[in-house]
């Protein structure tokens, strides 16, 4: 075949396999294809798709085209622009886990771990840091001789302040505010800025590694 005659057959679109939907292997490799969406999504039954030595270069498009393919497992991106992005593996990676081997390399657990940190920092960090509501150690409970409910109560004395059912009474008034204040229990809970965490595009775009929000912990009683 002479070479323009070849060079005219390349495919740049898809428009031609809108019923093929028991499909399970597909070879579109070696063409010119421009743009994906739309063409295969309905394609639930695929496990072998071959898209490389193409043109894409619209990575998130290509991979949203994809995602309804939950049985596909074999999956070549290799020699098209789009393989050139940042992470480009492990957004592949961790937007369609059902693939295991990608552009000729079996996709490994720590490959998937590494994916699902970058992309899932948000619930990473919820799941690691954040304590909302959590009780705080004060100070250890005082310790009582009788119960409360069988002590008598006591007739507070002129200028004396407490509660005479359950603490022992005090003369200074100063004293005593403070004594309660401090046997408060202590509640606490962490927070960071969520304005700071950078969406998964803007990570995956980022030159080198994204820099983690800063964890701020309050405590009160």
């Amino acid at each position: 075949m002479a070479g323009g005659e070849q060079e005219a057959l390349q495919l740049r679109r898809i428009d031609c396999i809108l019923n093929n939907f028991r499909l399970s292997e597909l070879y579109l490799e070696n063409n010119e294809l421009i743009d994906i969406s739309g063409a295969l999504g309905h394609l639930t039954c695929l496990q072998v798709l071959m898209l490389h030595n193409n043109q894409l270069t619209k990575l998130e498009e290509v991979v949203r085209e994809l995602r309804p393919m939950q049985a596909l497992r074999v999956l070549n991106l290799f020699n098209n622009p789009l393989a050139q992005e940042n992470e480009y593996r492990s957004y592949v990676i961790h937007n369609l886990p059902s693939v295991e081997l990608l552009d000729r390399q079996e996709v490994l657990q720590s490959e998937r771990d590494r994916a699902w940190r970058m992309y899932e920092q948000e619930q990473y960090l919820l799941r690691e840091t954040i304590a909302f509501g959590r009780r705080a150690e004060g100070l250890p409970p005082r310790t009582r001789s009788q119960d409360r409910h069988t002590r008598p109560s006591t007739i507070p004395e002129k200028d004396v302040v407490a509660n005479n059912f359950d603490m022992p009474p005090h003369e200074n008034p100063n004293h005593a505010v403070a004594l309660r204040s401090v046997s408060r229990a202590v509640m606490q809970y962490s927070m960071f800025d969520w304005s700071k965490v950078p969406k998964s595009e803007q990570r995956r775009l980022a030159e080198g590694s994204p820099e983690l929000p800063q964890i701020m912990t309050i405590r009160f009683k």
